[in-house]
């Protein structure tokens, strides 16, 4: 009797813990500046977690380049932020995407994108400019959107990207809703 009820709670946990985690994604959002280095100030967040770019050589990984792993809900918008700091003035790229996967895409959605200390173009995606992303991933639907009509959605290799001016030791602090769309399997080549 005992080994039932063991089995029993063993697969109520699992059950449990599949839900859980049956309703999250990942998304990511990566920063690079054309000159300089990028000083990473560390998420309170459990979701949020920044890094320099593993896949850069060790002397490269602190200088240009970071990157966020985001877990997200695909019931619910969710508020994601990162900071860092450029420590001289250049022109910083904002891209937002899926997390990275080698065999599925992770589509997400953002929208009403914020930025402290910098100037950053069209924040709610309701016009088309300021972007550089594909027409048919600008989803016109405000049922979908967080807030207006219109919401982006992307994965790791069809990213939104913008440029914005940067200036040296001053903290830019990116904050975005995002919301886990779907997951599926890249095509074969």
């Amino acid at each position: 009797m005992q080994f039932k009820a063991m089995l029993t709670t063993i697969l109520a946990i699992a059950f449990l813990t599949g839900s859980v985690w049956a309703g999250q994604g990942r998304a990511r959002i990566d920063l690079n500046v054309k000159s300089g280095e990028l000083k990473i100030t560390p998420s309170t967040d459990k979701n949020v977690r920044i890094t320099h770019a593993t896949w850069l050589k060790e002397k490269d990984r602190v200088k240009m380049y970071a990157s966020s792993d985001l877990k997200v809900n695909d019931e619910t918008w969710t508020q994601v932020s990162i900071e860092v700091t450029p420590s001289e003035d250049s022109t910083m790229t904002i891209s937002l995407r899926g997390a990275w996967d080698k065999v599925k895409r992770n589509w997400c959605y953002y929208d009403d994108i914020t930025v402290q200390g910098a100037k950053i173009v069209n924040s709610s995606f309701e016009e088309p400019k300021g972007w550089r992303v594909a027409k048919d991933q600008l989803v016109v639907d405000e049922s979908l959107a967080h807030t207006g009509k219109a919401a982006v959605l992307v994965w790791h290799d069809k990213s939104a990207n913008q440029s914005i001016q940067v200036k040296a030791d001053v903290p830019v602090t990116i904050s975005a809703w995002v919301k886990f769309c779907k997951q599926e399997d890249k095509e074969s080549k």
